[in-house]
């Protein structure tokens, strides 16, 4: 058996943001397409502004 060509590189610490952070982009889509569907329903039903 052949040794490897190359060698692999040593693990990056992970630098940055906390995961709460990096995860926030995607409660604010997940709140606003919950609210954009909440706003066709009520519309749809007429309960909207009445």
């Amino acid at each position: 058996m052949n040794p490897p060509l190359t060698t692999p590189e040593p693990e990056r610490k992970r630098r940055g943001r906390p995961q709460a952070v990096r995860l926030l982009p995607s409660v604010i889509t997940i709140l606003a397409l919950s609210a954009g569907l909440s706003a066709v329903k009520f519309a749809l039903d007429g309960e909207l502004g009445t």
